[in-house]
């Protein structure tokens, strides 16, 4: 008898051993220092994504694919997780005859240290500012005699 209670008590203390060991570690905090590793490369390539019929996801997409020559069956990534931004194909005007203003009359809404692009041929010489080119950015202008075109 003593042996078989000599035994249970070896058996509690084990499993409660084995308990202790595998109990979840509390959650890192800010302060934690997580050990640093670097992914293999297999681990850093990217999966390709599950096959799904082409035609059936970009029914679902929110932007127009029918001017592209993009092959869709190359990815990584769900086209449903794109989403359509900014104003659509050549919704951008050009500006093709700019008006100009004298030094004087752009110093009243142009900072002295404001982007701007010059261009100068011959003695003709233009100033196009960053804040105007960022709404349309391209300008077809004529400098010098040359017809130019300034984009952004």
């Amino acid at each position: 008898m003593k042996d078989a209670l000599k035994m249970a008590g070896y058996g509690f203390a084990f499993l409660w051993a084995a308990t202790a060991c595998t109990q979840a570690a509390p959650p890192p905090t800010p302060s934690s220092k997580l050990p640093l590793s670097q992914p293999s490369p297999r681990e850093a390539a990217p999966t390709p994504t599950p096959a799904l019929d082409l035609q059936q996801e970009l029914r679902g997409v929110e932007f127009n694919i029918n001017d592209w020559s993009t092959n869709f069956e190359n990815r990584t990534v769900r086209l449903t997780e794109f989403s359509g931004g900014g104003p659509p194909k050549d919704g951008i005007p050009a500006i093709n005859k700019p008006k100009f203003e004298t030094v004087d009359g752009a110093s009243k809404w142009l900072k002295d240290r404001e982007p701007v692009q010059v261009v100068r041929i011959n003695d003709d010489a233009r100033a196009y500012p960053q804040q105007i080119l960022m709404w349309h950015e391209i300008v077809n202008d004529t400098v010098g005699g040359e017809p130019i075109i300034i984009t952004y």
